[in-house]
């Protein structure tokens, strides 16, 4: 066995690993059918869950709101309120009168543009037992919140 016979036999045995590792290279249309099905059953499974989820889903809320009410609670608690009508409320701050109304579907405290709320279509005000109480209304539905206390 000369180096001939050696570099042959070394020459031959790579051809052989090239083929196999050509004719393996991708997959077989089995495997893929076979992972297509598994893919397509998971889905299905999964629509049902996907329905109940979204069923379960809070509604909507406006965590925006709850801070501009809270602000709007501040704002009144350290001040004093004169008067409230069904639509406005007239507070004194530092000696100055301001208003609290609707203006273009934003509550906004006027002299100056303080504002609370946003995109609210109707505000309400009113007194029940020295309580304060806004109802406002949004996409047709309305919520109510106290705001603060006066005594007329």
């Amino acid at each position: 066995m000369g180096k001939h016979c050696l570099h042959r036999d070394i020459r031959s045995q790579t051809a052989q690993v090239r083929r196999g590792a050509r004719a393996r290279a991708g997959f077989t249309v089995l495997e893929l059918l076979i992972s297509l099905m598994i893919m397509i059953s998971v889905s299905t499974m999964m629509v049902p869950v996907i329905k109940l989820l979204a069923a379960l889903k809070p509604e909507k809320t406006y965590y925006q709101d709850e801070i501009g009410v809270y602000q709007l609670q501040l704002e009144l608690a350290v001040n004093d309120i004169v008067e409230v009508r069904d639509d406005t409320i007239v507070y004194e701050k530092l000696g100055e009168e301001f208003e609290l109304h609707i203006i273009n579907g934003k509550l906004i405290s006027q002299a100056g543009t303080l504002d609370f709320i946003h995109d609210i279509e109707q505000v309400w005000f009113s007194v029940e037992n020295d309580v304060v109480y806004m109802t406002y209304e949004r996409d047709e539905k309305r919520f109510e919140w106290p705001i603060g206390y006066f005594k007329p």
